[in-house]
């Protein structure tokens, strides 16, 4: 195939995918929305939650997930990676920033 013909080919298979790529002003009006609403609910920033478990638990954060409980609580659900390379699991309340739980 000659190289002008893969250049269109390439220029034409862009073009197709743009519209499905996320512009980078509705990622960050995404964020400020999640921003606000943990705000709103008075939990913790993630950033301080992060400080509290690698410095608590010991490892990296590699995961995390925020969850709504039964009783209407936030806890953040994390996966870490120690030192030894093992995983750990750890559940912490999101608003009091308290660890609950390490596996």
């Amino acid at each position: 195939m000659p190289v002008m013909m893969k250049q269109i080919l390439i220029a034409l298979t862009l073009a197709m995918l743009l519209p499905f790529t996320p512009s980078i002003g509705v990622m960050a009006q995404d964020h400020d929305r999640a921003y606000k609403a943990t705000r709103a609910a008075g939990l913790l920033p993630y950033a301080r939650i992060r400080k509290i478990v690698e410095r608590n638990v010991g490892g990296k954060i590699i995961s995390q997930k925020l969850v709504r409980t039964n009783t209407d609580n936030w806890v953040y659900q994390l996966r870490l990676r120690r030192s030894n390379g093992r995983i750990a699991f750890a559940v912490v309340n999101a608003k009091t920033g308290k660890i609950i739980r390490v596996k």
